[in-house]
């Protein structure tokens, strides 16, 4: 075990009881995790054979179950040399219960989908997908409610809108603070109503406030707004007891012109909080418009859940409420309660009242926790995540009913001066509930935390850009002295609104970094440009943009040639680009991209109708060469990371929902008010500066840590509608707040709170070096820590002075790589240039010749049976494995393969095609094929590639124990299908069969084993799917999911593949191969192969002589086509006419 304290140790060993775990920042918890269910596999009450699963983890994120899993992997394997059962262990870790919140409630639902009601294939919404769907109920309901019940238009006239989009955003955030406690909407409506009714304010309260307002006047200025009014007739009134208008105005009255004042802030604050009470009894006026709002919220709720229904799927709350629903059946509680012995639970600062009610069903037999078998672990002090519905107050009420807690003082990760100032901050701004931090390294400086200030006032726009430029000096002042790399420090910052501020800084500065937490991924400029050409195609009266599109890269019109044909007044760009391609007005360079313009634009008029989405943004992006041109820019890497990812999510788009071109801009559109990263191109590990929010780097921690924006706060809006747990729901109304400003004031305080456990989330992340940049006016962490900042512990820094390096957009070449020295190509005499710098620029011998750096058994068996089609696969690149019937290929005749006729056709040749299908029979059959894409994935199941690559996952993960349903849905989903009927019907037949020969007798197994063999002076690779060691005796297997037609046919082409897998399996254990066979799973025959050492010896002289053959021919002509030709061959058009070009 590794070296742990004391309160380390006692949180390991304590198993017999309930423990809380409060660990401070870097205190070691993770290491405290991992020890403690080593420790149970050890020594806990678990039943043989089942240990493993019977410990359930949870943890906050996916990226943190990984590496939980992985650190027990790692401490499992140390001691797999001590006994048998550590060997097993490490096998069983695949049935290990790691995972967050959300993954264990998904697996037991989708175990018992009959008693929990759902659908047993049902998908997960992330949260944009659940963000649509919710927002498209609410205004669904709003709108019908609106027409259809008054009640409904009175509550948009009380709330003062006249638009339903406007209060959209409000019924979505009640609606998810109601979710995330797990209680009923209806229990919400019933306990809201009730509250209302029972307010009431007591008589005597009135003449408290007129003595605590008569006393704040006396300790005020006279210019202060509370001493103003004294001689106002409504406060003569009050403060004489001559009430002449209802109460409710006198109330809002006197909590206007309050103010503040520090030095009677406590009267203050008791006299807004009797104030409110009296203003909250008038919202019992405005029952009816409560009773509107929560039968609005039914509705919605109802609405919500079909439209999830239809699509069989739940969100992330529905997970939670699904299984504590389910829990009220005794039967699969009791299931689940002897199944699982212990949990353990990470991050519980974070959790919710939901989840908490999860565990305690699980935890509890006759009394609240009396199965003592729950471990928490937390730090109050890191709760910051109360904007997902997070509640620090669960923590603490768990912590009391366990009543057992263990404290984690010690911190392993930041040095002496970081800590003591650290622990003299926050002993301040969270007195009573901090526990002061213990350090175990010593810093070799005085002191290590620095602060950047300006001392002039400047604007917050000012103050950012300054701070930034500050930042970027420091940073590179730092690097330069030699103390720090690139990759030792990190940006903070609150959230990444104004990160593109201190990117340009870095830039200016030429500092690489690397950004995780840009949300600009919609507002790129080549995401837009990108979407203005398919709005543009999908709109030809688009004008807008098509201008965007137009003076954008991909095609690059200059600003006065727009504007000419701007003048022409065509409403279509695309008619002006026609009749003007050829205008003398315009320079040749002009004409030629109004040219290109006008022939791109025609041909995607063309095709947009006959491609899907997925394959009109990658024509796009192709016949405008925009990567290309891209690459030349600076942030070159990022622009065409960022459009990568915009082609993949039309991939997933057309493969998910098979929309038209309209329905994906529409989608694109609809996603821009949501936050999405760029595209990741740097890695954490390279030299590169972080920039990211203090939420994500939560669990990190870095040598230097710079927290930007210290001056700055973030004001969202606050929504027309509240919850609170106690309170019920309030409403912001002209002339009635006082129930709303009750509950408004309560989550204030807890931001307050929560603001500063933010920064000490963001300070503790310093191991070495802590700035803290506090340009700006004296809000957000900066007005926290003023005046509290420790003597001695820091010192103001300098703003230095650095010249800034130009910031060159697009890089020239060097005139001097395109002179001397000179090359000489054979045969062409001496070419200026330096070819070895810039390759791409000279023709060289054999260049575009293939060069196989090694084969496969794959290229083998395809050279045997043609090898024309081996050469365009391999040295064309035009490999490719779709399943097509005949009426398939005549359209991929015309659309797949269509460049390869243009190809020769602009080479000359002079080609008969063959006769093509009529226009409409054409476009009506590619149409029919584009609508029946979905449903034959439904009615017929997989193509070939992904039910094979499915099947041999699962012939890869499949133990004896494990739920077979639930590992085949896993599998089909991380490949991207719905689990559906369908598909369990397909695969039923291949896993029943597999089943069959499925032993767990052998004393080694490997599956999807790789190797590497030289054969001569090349290599061979490939992936042997089973090889199985049983009392020194080598057998190996592969599983195939072919249809069996012909079984002779397909027995001689993969037999050379399991005899030269035989051969390189001898090799490498040195052993002789006493079986291989083959298992044709389509109807679980099971063939074995002649592996004799003539057998073997023949194959590997047919490979010896395959590789001596491609290494020595380059050329097509040298390819025969097999004499047999397979009719539906993806190559059969080329064929065709390559024979026609004297291509036999």
């Amino acid at each position: 075990m590794m070296e742990l304290n004391k309160y380390q140790k006692k949180a390991v060993e304590t198993i017999d009881e309930n423990v809380a775990v409060t660990a401070g920042a870097g205190t070691g918890k993770t290491k405290v995790l991992t020890e403690r269910f080593i420790y149970l596999l050890e020594n806990g009450d678990l039943e043989e054979y089942k240990e493993i699963e019977s410990i359930v983890a949870i943890t906050f994120t996916n990226k943190a179950t990984q590496e939980m899993l992985e650190r027990i992997r790692a401490e499992i394997r140390k001691r797999s040399n001590k006994d048998e059962k550590w060997k097993r262990f490490y096998r069983d870790m695949e049935k290990a219960n790691i995972s967050t919140i959300h993954g264990f409630c998904a697996r037991i639902l989708r175990e018992n989908p009959m008693e929990a009601k759902i659908d047993p294939y049902f998908e997960i919404l992330d949260d944009v997908e659940s963000f649509q769907l919710l927002k498209e109920s609410i205004f669904q309901v709003l709108s019908e409610g609106l027409e259809e019940d008054e009640n409904t238009f009175n509550m948009m006239v009380h709330m003062n809108q006249n638009r339903v989009e406007n209060i959209v955003s409000d019924f979505y955030s009640l609606y998810r603070d109601i979710r995330n406690i797990g209680t009923s909407l209806e229990e919400v409506k019933e306990s809201t109503l009730a509250h209302l009714e029972s307010l009431e304010y007591e008589e005597e309260s009135i003449g408290q406030i007129r003595d605590l307002i008569e006393y704040i006047m006396s300790k005020s200025r006279s210019n202060s707004k509370i001493v103003k009014i004294k001689d106002h007739e409504l406060w003569i009134d009050f403060r004489d007891g001559n009430l002449k208008e209802d109460i409710y105005t006198y109330a809002s009255f006197l909590k206007d012109n309050l103010g503040n004042n520090k030095k009677v802030q406590g009267e203050i604050d008791r006299v807004n909080e009797l104030l409110d009470k009296i203003l909250s009894t008038k919202e019992k006026e405005y029952l009816w418009l409560y009773e509107t709002i929560l039968d609005l919220l039914i509705e919605i709720h109802q609405v919500y859940r079909s439209k999830k229904m239809e699509i069989g799927a739940l969100d992330y709350d529905d997970l939670q409420i699904k299984l504590l629903e389910l829990f009220d059946d005794e039967e699969v509680l009791r299931k689940y309660q002897n199944k699982f012995k212990y949990f353990m639970i990470d991050e519980f600062q974070d959790t919710n009242e939901l989840q908490k009610k999860i565990f305690y069903r699980l935890a509890s037999l006759e009394e609240p926790l009396d199965r003592q078998n729950l471990f928490v672990v937390g730090d109050p002090k890191q709760s910051i995540y109360g904007f997902r519905g997070a509640d620090i107050d669960v923590f603490y009420q768990v912590m009391e009913d366990m009543g057992n807690t263990i404290v984690l003082k010690d911190n392993y990760r930041s040095v002496n001066t970081v800590l003591e100032f650290v622990n003299e901050v926050f002993s301040q701004l969270m007195a009573g509930r901090y526990d002061e931090l213990f350090f175990n390294k010593k810093s070799k400086n005085e002191i290590d935390i620095l602060i950047l200030e300006n001392e002039e006032k400047l604007s917050n726009e000012e103050a950012s850009y300054r701070e930034a430029y500050d930042i970027a000096k420091r940073i590179k002042a730092l690097v330069a002295e030699g103390r720090f790399k690139y990759r030792d420090i990190a940006i903070l910052f609150r959230a990444s609104t104004r990160n593109h501020i201190y990117e340009k800084a870095l830039k200016d500065y030429n500092i690489p970094y690397y950004n995780s937490s840009s949300k600009r991924f919609y507002h790129r400029q080549e995401i837009l440009d990108i979407l203005n050409g398919l709005k543009t195609i999908s709109n030809p009266y688009d004008k807008l943009a098509a201008i965007g599109f137009l003076r954008s890269p991909m095609v690059g019109l200059k600003d006065t040639t727009i504007y000419w044909l701007l003048k022409e007044g065509d409403q279509k760009l695309y008619s002006s680009l026609l009749k003007h391609r050829d205008n003398p007005r315009f320079s040749g360079e002009e004409r030629s991209k109004l040219g290109e313009a006008a022939k791109l634009l025609s041909y995607f008029y063309r095709v947009k109708n006959l491609y899907g989405v997925d394959r009109l943004v990658s024509l796009l992006v192709e016949k405008t060469l925009f990567i290309e041109t891209s690459l030349l820019k600076a942030e070159g890497k990022q622009i065409v990371a960022n459009i990568y990812k915009f082609m993949e999510m039309a991939n997933e788009f057309y493969r998910d929902n098979n929309g038209s071109l309209e329905d994906f801009i529409d989608y694109i559109e609809s996603l821009k008010a949501t936050s999405e990263s760029e595209s990741i191109i740097q890695s954490e590990e390279e030299d590169v500066v972080k920039l990211m929010t203090i939420h994500s780097s939560k669990g990190l921690q870095f040598p230097v840590v710079i927290i930007a924006e210290m001056g700055r706060i973030n004001r969202p809006s606050t929504p027309r509608l509240l919850y609170n747990k106690e309170l019920g729901i309030g409403v912001r109304l002209e002339d009635c707040t006082g129930l709303y400003e009750r509950i408004n004031n309560i989550n204030k305080e807890r931001e307050a709170e929560e603001l500063k456990r933010i920064l000490y989330v963001a300070m503790t992340r310093a191991e070495e070096m802590l700035i803290l940049a506090c340009y700006g006016q004296d809000t957000g962490f900066k007005k926290l820590i003023k005046g509290i900042l420790p003597e001695g512990k820091y010192e103001h820094a300098e703003e230095l002075e650095l010249e800034k390096e130009d910031y060159i957009p697009v890089r020239d070449l060097d005139e001097s790589l395109l002179l001397a020295p000179r090359i000489e190509e054979e045969g062409e005499g001496e070419k200026a240039g330096n070819a070895n710098v810039l390759p791409l620029l000279y023709n060289f011998p054999n260049f575009n010749k293939k060069e196989f750096s090694y084969y496969n058994i794959s290229q083998f068996q395809k050279f045997k049976s043609c090898r024309r089609s081996f050469y365009l696969d391999y040295f064309w690149g035009l490999d490719t494995e779709f399943d097509l019937d005949e009426e398939d290929i005549k359209v991929d005749d015309y659309l797949v393969h269509k460049w390869e006729l243009d190809y020769r056709a602009e080479s000359g040749y002079s080609v008969d095609l063959p006769p093509p299908m009529a226009a409409e029979a054409l476009e009506d059959k590619v149409e029919a094929l584009k609508e029946s894409k979905e449903a034959d994935i439904v009615e017929e199941g997989l193509r070939g590639l992904d039910k094979g690559n499915i099947v041999h996952k699962f012939c890869q993960l499949y133990r004896e124990g494990l739920d077979r349903e639930v590992l085949l849905g896993d599998i089909v989903r991380s490949f991207g299908f719905k689990y559906h009927k369908a598909i369990e019907r397909q695969l039923k037949p291949y896993i029943d069969n597999y089943l069959k020969f499925h032993r767990e007798d052998y004393d080694e197994v490997h599956s999807e084993k790789p190797f590497y063999f030289k054969i001569g002076d090349s290599y061979f690779k490939g992936i042997i799917d089973r090889i199985v060691l049983k009392d020194g005796q080598i057998e190996i297997m592969d599983f195939k999911t072919n249809r069996v037609g012909n079984l002779k046919a397909l027995i001689k082409y993969y037999q050379p593949q399991l005899q030269l897998y035989a051969y390189v399996v001898e090799r490498i254990f040195k052993r002789k191969v006493e079986s291989a066979s083959i298992l044709f799973l389509e109807k679980g025959i099971k063939v074995d192969i002649d592996i004799s050492e003539a057998a073997l010896k023949r194959t590997l002289a047919e490979v010896e002589d395959f590789i001596k053959f491609v290494d020595q021919h380059k050329d097509i002509k040298d390819y025969e086509r097999a004499k047999e030709c397979n009719e539906y061959c993806i190559h059969k058009t080329f064929c065709q006419i390559s024979a026609q070009c004297g291509i036999s």
